[in-house]
């Protein structure tokens, strides 16, 4: 390695930072020079050290390019008591500073670090704190040595610090047995692992490389695609495109003493065939037994005849007449302790739902009953239009980011008479697994959904499977008058049964405007956008969605183009992640699920402010609905751009306005149940932008993409046959299904 050269002093101020990288103004004695490099978690007025060589930049000119950076064990009283009181130990402030800094000396850092906690027992009233402080301490130090050593091999700072909050000590030893390892680690895939490794010399037909590929390659097609497995020939096949990607290293039958050996340490689990991510297999599992021991319980059995006059009761209540198959709805949650509730726009549901809460509290006065939907916004609707409190299933079961297992659970389950899920067309195998594990045996369960929506974005398809094991259902399907007055109404269904339909443009509430060229495409949905606004609608009210996120008409390029017609800078400030700008008035979309914050995958807001420490921008503020959340710098990762979003994004939200390209540039992705899934989120007014041909090809395009799950055959007790599968060495026996 080349030497480097070494510099002591204070960061002043950053003139530029983001996630992998910063350049900052650095105090070195009498000396102001810029460094740039891995700064990652260096605060302002920080002394550190650097290693580094000097470099010309065309923008910063002369600078010290850091190869990494330390910080400097306190070595004065002063220092001291502000490295502990800095806020790196919870509870510890000045005062308790001081006090540890007059029993241990100036050196108190370095005592601490060499000695462990128990020199800090000894200090009245900080016993119970001695482990979390010396914990903190300790890290600090041991995280630079591990960037220190790892950095070199290619990994950012980011990376290394992540990599050590989940391996702990033993971080840089594990890394080099095991590069591969580092899959486990947010944003480190297989390529990067690979580059990683070849830098540590392991060999390109290692075991540890061939089960790298072999979990990447199962986990790239459930989390991405959908699936609960894969089938094991496919999964060989990819597996070796991978690892020979370039060079011929890997036999096909070192593929299979891969597979052999995730089997024995539990990572994999085979199946007459197939092959899970052991995780995935035992939620399956798990959920196919709740979802059996819900529909095997005897119902307590309320007569024909009663159902029928608390019915007939209900309507001469409300002023209205339910059509047959609402009633049909309302008696079977009686009859049953399980009950899925489906059907399109227009035909009911919202009443059936009411229906139902209302006629089952008349059965049991005291019932205590809850509603839940896996998104904000749809949660926000049930309880519109219900009248009654509801929430989002992760709020519903009382997720929290230091648990490993929310509040209710199989051990502490929900207490409630009837739980009534909406939107359950979104609801995964990791959700539904959580879910019904908190539901106790006495509960009635009723499950609603529009099964010809797009699957949802986890693995699995629940809502499907649990309709193909022949759970007692009820599908809606007469449109209501008013709702027929409506060509969203129409038109969904229309396309929902693969007829092409053709808006008249006089009711404007749907319009198809013919645009052949991608940039027209975009071009119109700009002005569109634009015109509605003028026309007094907000930017909440109006949503923009593209079936992708690349190309001209995809949301990357859309939410570009977007913020510069709707929010352009003129100087105002905005704060970077990447190659996006964040600005005060900005549309964005959670992309994951944060306990701490309470805001999960898929609430949109706007950003209200930018947050500040002396002449730098450190974060935003998002107001979502009522609540405002803070995001640092290193948190806009959860954040992008809302003005566009994929049509999956959507599931679950309702706008007035939706506005969608439908080009044949996204042939791959014209499906039927893309485009209605689009349609159906707004309540005023669609605008279809692009060509005939490719709305066609959509409408035609009912072959939904099936997901691999065997959810519905473990309801329905299907057996999976046994059978060995040969190995290079020994055999893997298959499990069979009870």
């Amino acid at each position: 390695m080349t030497e480097n050269e070494r510099f002591e002093g204070t960061i002043r101020r950053f003139i530029f930072s983001s996630e992998n990288f910063s350049v900052a103004s650095f105090l070195s004695g009498p000396e102001i020079i810029t460094v740039a490099g891995n700064l990652y978690g260096v605060p302002i007025k920080e002394k550190v050290t650097v290693f580094g060589t000097w470099v010309e930049h065309p923008k910063f000119g002369r600078q010290v390019k850091v190869s990494h950076w330390e910080r400097r064990v306190p070595s004065t009283a002063e220092q001291a008591v502000a490295f502990l009181a800095s806020g790196l130990i919870k509870g510890v402030g000045p005062v308790t500073a001081r006090k540890i800094v007059q029993a241990l000396g100036p050196n108190a850092v370095e005592i601490i670090l060499e000695k462990g906690p128990g020199v800090l027992e000894s200090i009245k009233g900080f016993k119970k704190k001695a482990k979390e402080a010396y914990q903190c301490i300790m890290e600090t130090f041991e995280i630079q040595r591990v960037m220190a050593q790892l950095l070199p091999f290619g990994l950012t700072a980011k990376t290394a610090i992540k990599a050590h909050k989940k391996f702990g000590g033993r971080t840089v030893e594990l890394i080099r047995e095991n590069p591969y390892c580092l899959m486990d680690v947010d944003s480190i895939g297989f390529i990067k692992a690979d580059e990683i490794a070849r830098k540590f010399g392991i060999a390109l037909d290692s075991l540890g490389r061939i089960c790298g590929a072999i979990k990447y390659t199962l986990e790239e097609y459930t989390w991405n695609g959908g699936h609960c497995y894969m089938t094991m020939e496919r999964l060989v096949d990819e597996a070796l495109k991978l690892l020979n990607s370039k060079e011929n290293c890997v036999k096909r039958s070192q593929l299979n003493t891969g597979i052999s050996r995730m089997c024995e340490t539990k990572e994999v689990t085979v199946e007459a065939g197939v092959v899970y991510l052991t995780a995935i297999y035992n939620m399956e599992a798990a959920l196919a037994e709740s979802i059996k021991s819900l529909t095997k319980k005897i119902v307590t059995r309320v007569t024909d005849s009663r159902i029928e006059g608390l019915i007939k009761r209900y309507e001469v209540l409300q002023g209205i007449r339910l059509e047959q198959e609402q009633k049909q709805a309302v008696a079977a949650i009686l009859e049953n302790n399980l009950l899925v509730l489906t059907g399109g726009p227009g035909v009911g549901k919202t009443t059936t739902v009411k229906a139902i809460i209302d006629v089952f509290s008349m059965v049991k006065p005291e019932a205590e009953i809850m509603l839940a939907s896996p998104t904000g916004k749809a949660s926000r609707r049930l309880s519109e239009v219900t009248g009654m409190e509801a929430s989002t299933i992760h709020r519903l079961l009382g997720f929290k980011a230091d648990s490993l297992l929310p509040e209710f659970n199989k051990d502490n389950r929900l207490r409630c008479d009837l739980l009534i899920v909406d939107e359950v067309s979104m609801l995964g195998i990791k959700l539904a697994k959580y879910l019904f594990d908190a539901i106790a045996p006495d509960t009635k369960v009723l499950l609603v959904g529009d099964v010809d929506q797009l699957p949802p974005v986890e693995p699995g398809n629940v809502l499907n499977d649990i309709l193909r094991a022949g759970t007692p259902s009820v599908r809606l399907e007469k449109i209501f008058r008013q709702a027929a007055e409506s060509q969203i109404v129409v038109g969904a269904h229309a396309i929902n049964s693969g007829k092409m339909y053709t808006p008249d443009h006089i009711k404007d509430d749907f319009f198809f405007i013919e645009k052949e060229k991608p940039e027209d495409i975009q071009d119109t949905i700009l002005r569109c956008v634009k015109r509605l606004q003028s026309l007094g609608n907000a930017m909440d009210d109006i949503q923009v969605l593209s079936p992708m996120k690349n190309g001209i008409v995809g949301t990357l390029e859309l939410n570009k183009k977007l913020q510069e017609e709707i929010n352009p800078s003129f100087g105002s400030s905005e704060i970077k992640r990447g190659m996006t700008s964040f600005r005060v008035g900005d549309k964005v979309i959670c992309t994951k699920n944060n306990y701490d914050k309470d805001v999960f995958n898929g609430e949109t807001g706007t950003v209200t402010r930018m947050t500040w420490e002396e002449d730098d921008i450190t974060g935003l503020v998002v107001k979502y609905d009522d609540r405002e959340i803070s995001y640092a710098r290193d948190e806009l990762q959860d954040l992008e751009l809302a003005y566009a979003i994929t049509t999956h994004k959507s599931q679950g939200s309702e706008v007035r306005v939706v506005i969608m390209p439908v080009t044949t540039s996204h042939y791959v992705m014209l499906a039927r149940n893309l485009v209605y899934t689009g349609i159906t989120r707004a309540k005023d007014r669609v605008v279809l932008v692009g060509t005939k041909k490719a709305f066609g090809i959509a409408i035609r395009n009912d072959k939904q993409a099936k997901r691999n799950s065997r959810l519905a055959e473990r309801i329905a007790n299907v057996s999976f046959l046994e059978f060995d599968y040969p190995e290079a060495s020994g055999q893997v026996k298959c499990i069979l299904s009870s």
